[in-house]
């Protein structure tokens, strides 16, 4: 399970967060459940991506679907469009991100499809009922549910 304690190797994070009009500056997370950290956006050519999915209904295991901007099991495709990376799940567009060198900006974020509840677009995330939109935070993590 990727945790702040336990992260990739190649894992450099940005400077800045831009998620769905919301702004992360300095290194920090899109999401943490618990101790785990089941979205990592890091810099690279094109942003990598890793994504964890909850395993139970609890979110206390998690099972890794995205490594590194590659695909982990069938059901999730990867692929470059305009200048972002696209990542969908049994067709459905669960995350978009492109960066600008320094920020990595998500226009289009669901989670819902893999188990958990935030999403947004390019105005507004919402999670689990609550909506933010054009905030600015300093760095740690943008959205934590549970302890």
């Amino acid at each position: 399970m990727i945790t702040q304690e336990n992260l990739p190797n190649n894992y450099k994070p940005y400077d800045k967060l831009i998620v769905c009009s919301n702004r992360l500056n300095g290194a920090g997370y899109l999401v943490r459940i618990g101790k785990a950290l089941p979205v990592l956006l890091g810099q690279g050519d094109k942003p990598m991506v890793w994504l964890q999915a909850p395993v139970d209904p609890a979110a206390t295991s998690f099972t890794t679907i995205v490594e590194a901007s590659l695909s982990k099991t069938p059901s999730v495709r990867i692929f470059e469009d305009e200048g972002a990376l696209i990542v969908s799940v049994g067709g459905t567009v669960i995350l978009k991100v492109r960066n600008d060198g320094t920020s990595a900006i998500v226009d289009e974020l669901d989670l819902r499809p893999i188990g958990i509840r935030l999403w947004g677009d390019s105005k507004k995330l919402t999670a689990a009922g609550v909506t933010i939109s054009d905030s600015s935070f300093g760095s740690g993590t943008l959205v934590a549910f549970g302890n």
